[in-house]
């Protein structure tokens, strides 16, 4: 299901199709997507660790993370909140390896879909222009 790539100057990493993630949440009543976004959240915290410094940017507590998605659900607000600060951390951790690694190999020079749907840099709209 997860196949895994090695990234230069990081280590390896994970490439999971989101189609199969999407059916298996379905198919398991979201018990999947709870353990999913536990384990992502954790991989966000080894990866922020392996910068090296004080400070990890990507820290979080998984545990309260996976709480505020399905308990705090009962007040609404809590999972987005959550989500939200997931896919924020996920843009540090973008703009993180892309410095780390350089321009050279960074995900926007490295997608060849047109249009590109795994880039934030690449519009969708430039591919039909």
């Amino acid at each position: 299901m997860a196949r895994k790539v090695d990234v230069p100057g990081v280590g390896q990493a994970k490439i999971i199709n989101p189609w199969v993630a999407f059916l298996l949440a379905l198919v398991t009543l979201a018990i999947y997507y709870i353990f999913w976004f536990g384990i992502r959240n954790s991989e966000l915290n080894d990866f922020g660790e392996s910068f090296g410094g004080e400070d990890n940017p990507l820290r979080v507590n998984v545990f309260l993370a996976i709480v505020a998605n399905t308990i705090g659900a009962l007040l609404i607000i809590p999972p987005f909140v959550s989500e939200w600060r997931y896919y924020r951390r996920i843009d540090v951790l973008r703009s993180s390896a892309g410095s780390i690694l350089g321009s050279a190999t960074s995900p926007a020079s490295s997608c060849t879909s047109s249009p590109c749907f795994c880039c934030p840099s690449k519009s969708r709209m430039d591919s039909t222009i």
